[in-house]
């Protein structure tokens, strides 16, 4: 059930429109916490909350479609850093919003196909 459409916010209203969100059970409380802080991060430059499995599930079953933020003044893909290995406990694993485009996606230039250039 996973939800491909963006989540569309303004940034002077967001606080209160995640919280209509989760009121009207359209997104689940945690994920509300988590979009609070994402917005948070992008408006004032905090820490990026932490990913925990649970959370990161929930993330990808409501968020793979982005965040509109501004009536499409500025679009968004949630992910989150994953350290190399699982097992190193003294790595984090953290949410970010990175910029999104339409009609195409960020890739790393080692993930680049020469013979698409």
């Amino acid at each position: 059930m996973e939800n491909t459409s963006p989540i569309k916010l303004t940034s002077s209203n967001y606080w209160k429109e995640i919280g209509q969100l989760v009121n009207d059970a359209i997104l689940p409380m945690e994920l509300g916490g988590l979009l609070r802080k994402l917005i948070s991060l992008r408006n004032k430059k905090v820490i990026p909350p932490l990913a925990e499995t649970r959370t990161i599930k929930l993330a990808r079953d409501f968020m793979t479609g982005g965040i509109d933020l501004d009536d499409g003044q500025y679009f968004y893909d949630v992910v989150v850093y994953l350290p190399s290995d699982p097992n190193d406990k003294t790595k984090r694993r953290f949410f970010v919003l990175i910029p999104k485009w339409p009609y195409g996606k960020l890739t790393h230039l080692e993930d680049i196909n020469p013979a698409l250039l």
